[in-house]
Protein backbone atom coordinates (compact mmCIF):
# COMPACT_ATOMS: atom_id res chain seq x y z
CA UNK A 1 0.00 0.00 0.00
CA UNK A 2 2.89 2.38 0.72
CA UNK A 3 4.16 1.88 -2.84
CA UNK A 4 0.73 2.79 -4.22
CA UNK A 5 0.63 5.98 -2.12
CA UNK A 6 4.15 6.96 -3.18
CA UNK A 7 3.24 6.35 -6.84
CA UNK A 8 0.01 8.38 -6.52
CA UNK A 9 1.92 11.21 -4.80
CA UNK A 10 4.63 11.23 -7.46
CA UNK A 11 2.04 11.20 -10.23
CA UNK A 12 0.19 14.09 -8.60
CA UNK A 13 3.39 16.13 -8.21
CA UNK A 14 4.47 15.56 -11.85
CA UNK A 15 0.97 16.33 -13.14
CA UNK A 16 0.71 19.58 -11.21
CA UNK A 17 4.14 20.69 -12.39
CA UNK A 18 2.83 20.59 -15.99
CA UNK A 19 -0.70 21.92 -15.33
CA UNK A 20 -2.00 25.27 -16.53
CA UNK A 21 -3.56 25.71 -13.11
CA UNK A 22 -3.78 23.69 -9.92
CA UNK A 23 -5.24 23.97 -6.48
CA UNK A 24 -6.87 22.33 -3.52
CA UNK A 25 -10.42 21.46 -2.60
CA UNK A 26 -12.44 20.61 0.51
CA UNK A 27 -16.02 19.54 0.80
CA UNK A 28 -18.74 17.30 2.12
CA UNK A 29 -19.84 13.87 0.96
CA UNK A 30 -23.32 12.46 1.27
CA UNK A 31 -22.19 8.83 1.15
CA UNK A 32 -24.11 5.58 1.10
CA UNK A 33 -23.82 2.05 -0.24
CA UNK A 34 -26.25 1.18 -3.05
CA UNK A 35 -27.74 -2.29 -3.30
CA UNK A 36 -28.72 -2.65 0.35
CA UNK A 37 -32.10 -1.64 1.74
CA UNK A 38 -30.48 -1.31 5.19
CA UNK A 39 -27.95 1.38 4.16
CA UNK A 40 -28.61 5.02 4.99
CA UNK A 41 -26.67 8.09 3.91
CA UNK A 42 -24.14 9.76 6.16
CA UNK A 43 -22.48 13.17 5.90
CA UNK A 44 -18.67 12.99 5.87
CA UNK A 45 -15.85 14.95 4.17
CA UNK A 46 -13.26 14.92 1.40
CA UNK A 47 -10.23 17.02 0.50
CA UNK A 48 -7.41 16.95 -1.99
CA UNK A 49 -5.53 18.48 -4.87
CA UNK A 50 -6.47 19.04 -8.51
CA UNK A 51 -4.77 20.15 -11.70
CA UNK A 52 -6.35 21.57 -14.85
CA UNK A 53 -5.18 21.33 -18.45
CA UNK A 54 -7.28 23.35 -20.94
CA UNK A 55 -6.20 22.62 -24.51
CA UNK A 56 -9.15 24.72 -25.79
CA UNK A 57 -11.61 27.24 -24.34
CA UNK A 58 -14.34 24.57 -24.29
CA UNK A 59 -12.47 21.47 -23.10
CA UNK A 60 -10.43 20.68 -19.99
CA UNK A 61 -8.83 17.66 -18.35
CA UNK A 62 -8.83 17.66 -14.55
CA UNK A 63 -6.88 14.95 -12.68
CA UNK A 64 -7.24 14.93 -8.90
CA UNK A 65 -5.90 13.14 -5.82
CA UNK A 66 -8.51 13.20 -3.04
CA UNK A 67 -8.88 11.73 0.45
CA UNK A 68 -12.54 10.70 0.74
CA UNK A 69 -14.45 9.44 3.75
CA UNK A 70 -17.30 7.19 2.57
CA UNK A 71 -19.50 4.33 3.79
CA UNK A 72 -23.01 4.36 5.21
CA UNK A 73 -25.22 4.29 8.24
CA UNK A 74 -27.26 1.18 9.09
CA UNK A 75 -31.06 1.62 9.19
CA UNK A 76 -32.60 1.09 12.62
CA UNK A 77 -29.29 1.26 14.52
CA UNK A 78 -26.50 3.62 15.48
CA UNK A 79 -23.97 1.47 13.56
CA UNK A 80 -21.95 2.96 10.70
CA UNK A 81 -19.66 1.52 8.05
CA UNK A 82 -16.66 3.87 7.76
CA UNK A 83 -14.59 3.60 4.57
CA UNK A 84 -11.57 5.81 3.81
CA UNK A 85 -10.19 6.06 0.28
CA UNK A 86 -7.51 7.84 -1.68
CA UNK A 87 -9.44 8.55 -4.89
CA UNK A 88 -7.83 9.46 -8.20
CA UNK A 89 -10.47 10.83 -10.60
CA UNK A 90 -9.71 11.92 -14.15
CA UNK A 91 -12.48 14.35 -15.08
CA UNK A 92 -13.16 15.65 -18.57
CA UNK A 93 -14.68 19.14 -18.40
CA UNK A 94 -16.85 20.85 -21.02
CA UNK A 95 -17.06 24.64 -20.56
CA UNK A 96 -20.30 26.42 -21.49
CA UNK A 97 -18.54 29.73 -20.98
CA UNK A 98 -15.66 31.14 -18.96
CA UNK A 99 -17.34 30.31 -15.62
CA UNK A 100 -19.54 27.20 -15.92
CA UNK A 101 -18.71 23.61 -16.82
CA UNK A 102 -20.03 20.07 -16.70
CA UNK A 103 -17.77 17.07 -16.20
CA UNK A 104 -17.59 13.30 -16.36
CA UNK A 105 -14.86 10.72 -16.00
CA UNK A 106 -13.52 7.60 -14.32
CA UNK A 107 -12.22 7.35 -10.77
CA UNK A 108 -10.03 4.75 -9.08
CA UNK A 109 -10.15 4.58 -5.29
CA UNK A 110 -7.63 2.85 -3.02
CA UNK A 111 -9.14 1.64 0.27
CA UNK A 112 -7.09 2.94 3.20
CA UNK A 113 -9.25 1.77 6.11
CA UNK A 114 -12.61 0.14 6.77
CA UNK A 115 -14.38 -0.31 10.06
CA UNK A 116 -17.79 -1.04 11.50
CA UNK A 117 -18.59 1.44 14.25
CA UNK A 118 -21.30 0.65 16.79
CA UNK A 119 -21.98 1.07 20.51
CA UNK A 120 -19.49 -1.71 21.27
CA UNK A 121 -16.65 0.15 19.56
CA UNK A 122 -14.92 -0.19 16.20
CA UNK A 123 -14.31 -3.45 14.35
CA UNK A 124 -11.74 -3.53 11.54
CA UNK A 125 -13.42 -4.99 8.41
CA UNK A 126 -10.81 -4.04 5.80
CA UNK A 127 -9.90 -7.69 5.18
CA UNK A 128 -13.43 -8.33 3.85
CA UNK A 129 -13.55 -5.30 1.57
CA UNK A 130 -12.45 -4.76 -2.03
CA UNK A 131 -9.15 -2.87 -1.98
CA UNK A 132 -9.80 -0.94 -5.21
CA UNK A 133 -13.00 0.93 -6.00
CA UNK A 134 -13.92 1.87 -9.57
CA UNK A 135 -16.42 4.71 -10.05
CA UNK A 136 -17.79 7.03 -12.71
CA UNK A 137 -18.13 10.68 -11.74
CA UNK A 138 -20.70 13.07 -13.25
CA UNK A 139 -20.92 16.69 -12.16
CA UNK A 140 -21.05 20.38 -12.83
CA UNK A 141 -19.38 23.44 -11.44
CA UNK A 142 -18.32 27.01 -11.73
CA UNK A 143 -15.18 29.03 -11.28
CA UNK A 144 -14.77 32.67 -10.33
CA UNK A 145 -11.35 34.23 -10.07
CA UNK A 146 -9.44 31.83 -7.78
CA UNK A 147 -12.47 29.91 -6.43
CA UNK A 148 -14.22 26.81 -7.76
CA UNK A 149 -17.55 25.34 -6.68
CA UNK A 150 -18.28 21.78 -7.79
CA UNK A 151 -21.08 19.22 -7.33
CA UNK A 152 -20.44 15.62 -8.38
CA UNK A 153 -22.11 12.23 -8.14
CA UNK A 154 -19.72 9.25 -8.01
CA UNK A 155 -21.40 6.00 -9.05
CA UNK A 156 -19.59 2.88 -7.84
CA UNK A 157 -19.08 0.18 -10.46
CA UNK A 158 -17.75 -2.73 -8.37
CA UNK A 159 -18.77 -4.51 -5.17
CA UNK A 160 -17.25 -2.96 -2.02
CA UNK A 161 -17.27 -6.34 -0.21
CA UNK A 162 -14.92 -8.93 -1.71
CA UNK A 163 -15.50 -11.73 0.82
CA UNK A 164 -18.70 -13.64 -0.08
CA UNK A 165 -18.69 -15.58 3.21
CA UNK A 166 -18.55 -12.33 5.23
CA UNK A 167 -21.32 -10.83 3.11
CA UNK A 168 -23.55 -13.86 3.78
CA UNK A 169 -22.66 -13.91 7.51
CA UNK A 170 -23.87 -10.33 7.97
CA UNK A 171 -27.06 -11.02 5.97
CA UNK A 172 -26.20 -9.17 2.77
CA UNK A 173 -26.48 -10.30 -0.84
CA UNK A 174 -26.17 -8.84 -4.32
CA UNK A 175 -23.75 -6.18 -5.48
CA UNK A 176 -23.06 -3.38 -2.99
CA UNK A 177 -21.47 -0.26 -4.50
CA UNK A 178 -20.34 3.13 -3.25
CA UNK A 179 -22.73 5.99 -3.97
CA UNK A 180 -21.35 9.45 -3.14
CA UNK A 181 -22.64 12.97 -3.75
CA UNK A 182 -19.86 15.54 -3.29
CA UNK A 183 -20.05 19.32 -2.86
CA UNK A 184 -16.61 20.94 -3.03
CA UNK A 185 -15.12 24.38 -2.68
CA UNK A 186 -11.78 24.73 -4.42
CA UNK A 187 -9.04 27.32 -4.50
CA UNK A 188 -6.63 27.92 -7.39
CA UNK A 189 -3.02 28.47 -6.23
Amino acid sequence: MKKVLILVGLLAFCTMAQAQSFGGKLGINMASISGSTDATSKIVFHGGLWALFKPTDKFGIMPEVVYSSQGCGIKGSSAKVNLSYINVPLMFNYYFNENFFMQAGPQVGFLMSANLEDTGGNTDIKQYMTSTDISIGIGAGGQWDKFLLNARYNIGMNDVISDAAYKAAVGLSGTLTNSVIQISLGYKF
